[in-house]
């Protein structure tokens, strides 16, 4: 699933990473424009990733694993609460929910 973000209380990537971590996340910072993160939980249910692409944000890229069981709308309605946490304001980046690719054959 991919959404577009912007920052709200938080103004900075920084800013973003201490907050999700104070709030039990476990953040990677690979690069200075991106972060990865998860729940503490294990096993790990959904991972994100974030990328800023301009001075206002970037597109965040959510993937729920084979464990997940979380539909569509929930997903949606927790992105609001995850962006609390982190100090952004997240949109999905499209108006319908995404589709499983087929699996590949052979």
């Amino acid at each position: 699933m991919v959404f577009e973000w912007s920052f709200g209380e938080a103004r900075s990537l920084d800013e973003v990473v201490e907050r999700l971590k104070k709030s039990g996340f476990y953040v990677l910072r690979p690069r200075k424009d991106a972060i990865a993160f998860t729940s503490q939980n294990k096993p790990s249910v959904v991972v994100f990733w974030m990328l800023q692409t301009s001075d206002e944000g970037g597109f965040l890229l959510l993937a729920q694993t084979h464990l997940g069981h979380y539909r569509w709308e929930q997903v949606v309605n927790y992105m609001h609460v995850l962006g609390l946490l982190a100090g952004v304001e997240f949109e999905p980046a499209y108006e319908e929910p995404p589709h499983l690719a087929e699996e590949p054959k052979g």
